[in-house]
């Protein structure tokens, strides 16, 4: 009877710790593109650097949905777009307006990283483009 025992709760065991490996807070398991293991990059993020002088400063939220993500903010003309991997690889499509005296939009592409504190990035346009966000609280 004890063998039995013993067997139980070690099965009991192990199934709990392989359950508590899932983190909830980004989707659960797996390695599609369910947010499992990418990044949580919700929440809001400020830019601290990027080219465009009027936009250092510009408050950004971001919503996420598994490794999917959208960012909502000043010059942002439709949906900023962006996708992030378990390894941090950030990839973005955004139409912005640098200057709200006109309509003249543009179709930027970016390429960068990301963790839970910094999205730094390149895009390419007429000229490269970089910027870089951080969590309020992280200066």
């Amino acid at each position: 009877m004890p063998a039995k025992i013993f067997t139980l709760f070690t099965t009991s065991f192990m199934i709990l710790a392989l359950c508590g490996c899932t983190d909830t807070r980004r989707g659960g398991g797996g390695d599609d593109d369910d947010g499992a293991n990418c990044p949580d990059l919700s929440g809001e993020w400020v830019m601290v650097e990027h080219c465009s002088d009027p936009l250092v400063g510009a408050e950004y939220t971001v919503t996420q949905t598994g490794c999917s993500l959208n960012f909502e903010g000043p010059a942002v003309e439709e949906v900023w777009e962006a996708s992030i991997t378990a390894d941090g690889v950030f990839t973005s499509t955004v139409v912005i307006n640098f200057d709200d005296e006109d309509d003249e939009t543009e179709l930027m592409h970016c390429n960068g990283t990301g963790s839970e504190v910094e999205i730094s990035f390149i895009c390419d346009n007429d000229e490269a483009c970089s910027g870089r966000l951080e969590r309020p609280s992280s200066f």
